[in-house]
């Protein structure tokens, strides 16, 4: 299932990869997985791009850099961030706490709103 946090700005699992329905239906121009090896899909006109995110730590270390990435490429891509583990739903909440001014005690609400199954089981300031 696909899930649109804000316009230009979508999550996945990585099965849901592999279901190429979803690129045309959802515009998708970059792919970001959040896997160590898991494959991507065979779309040659989507750019793809790994994040090896082996845990929480490695996603603290290098938030700063993914986050800048996104802002910097949301409005002119449709991004497709697809993880296995909750780090997809991390990414995105915390690039609304940084760049949408929603604050961690908020944040929690917001994502319930985009689907109900979106549930932050982290602590966020640890990131913050």
């Amino acid at each position: 299932m696909v899930i649109e946090i804000i316009s230009g700005l979508l999550i996945c699992t990585i099965d849901d990869l592999f279901d190429k329905s979803i690129y045309e239906k959802h515009s998708i121009d970059l792919i970001l997985n959040c896997s160590i090896d898991l494959p991507f899909v065979d779309i040659p006109k989507i750019e793809k791009i790994r994040l090896p995110l082996k845990d929480m730590m490695t996603l603290k270390n290098n938030q700063n850099k993914i986050l800048n990435f996104i802002h910097n490429n949301y409005l002119y891509k449709n991004i497709l961030i697809a993880s296995n583990e909750d780090y997809n739903i991390v990414i995105c909440a915390l690039f609304l706490i940084k760049y949408g001014s929603i604050s961690v005690v908020d944040i929690q609400n917001v994502m319930k709103m985009k689907h109900d199954k979106l549930i932050i089981d982290r602590n966020l300031n640890e990131f913050l």
